[in-house]
């Protein structure tokens, strides 16, 4: 019954997102970036949903696959504006489902350890997330691929924070100088990334590191 509960309120996050995002454009005025990236953020709590209700990997794996097939339709008939860049050499769309896909596998069939992959993907939700509002919002020295230094600093503020949270929660004896390891490469993964990779290469490097952190280390 708890997975129940835990698929149905997995299904209606995306909904959720898309109708906050369409509303914030069309009665706040928010540009297209601005709702991609709150439906970006919105979308980490997916694996909040999955460690609170979801024990199977069976059974976790099924929202972000239903994830991938409704964001590649997105993508190809521009479905949802609001989360859809107008650059379609940008396939952020689709690595984020994909990073949720793979690391469901990872976290939950391979090492079973869910909050391991959930720091990960927290890392790109909220890290990559508000590092973009941060950036277009603020006025900052470009340092790198269109990428400012406000917003590699909110990356990397955010995903030690998620890391160290995540830390105290269900590591407590971790080193804190290892922590530390984790935001900066997923800061430098978002900074020299492109074309929507980021939604790969910064939950796959967080989680993997972190891991290789803690259990082979």
């Amino acid at each position: 019954m708890k997975s129940i509960y835990g698929l149905i309120l997995s299904f209606l996050l995306i909904p959720t997102l898309w109708g906050i995002a369409i509303l914030s454009r069309k009665y706040m005025h928010f540009k297209t970036q601005t709702t991609r990236k709150i439906i970006h953020i919105g979308m980490g709590f997916y694996w909040i949903i999955a460690m609170l209700f979801f024990d199977d990997v069976l059974i976790a794996i099924i929202p972000p696959m239903i994830y991938l097939l409704l964001n590649l339709f997105s993508y190809k008939y521009n479905f949802v504006k609001e989360i859809e860049d107008d650059d379609k050499d940008n396939y952020g769309t689709i690595f984020y489902p994909l990073s949720l896909v793979i690391l469901v596998i990872f976290s939950y069939e391979i090492i079973k350890q869910p909050y391991i992959g959930g720091l990960g993907i927290l890392n790109m939700a909220f890290g990559d997330g508000l590092a973009a509002l941060i950036g277009m919002n603020v006025k900052s020295k470009e340092i790198f691929n269109n990428k400012t230094l406000a917003g590699s600093i909110t990356m990397f503020i955010v995903s030690f924070l998620v890391t160290l949270v995540i830390t105290l929660m269900f590591n407590p004896s971790l080193i804190m100088l290892k922590v530390m390891v984790v935001p900066l490469v997923a800061t430098i993964c978002e900074l020299f990334s492109r074309r929507g990779f980021d939604n790969l290469t910064i939950p796959i490097s967080s989680t993997v590191i972190y891991y290789l952190l803690t259990f082979l280390s």
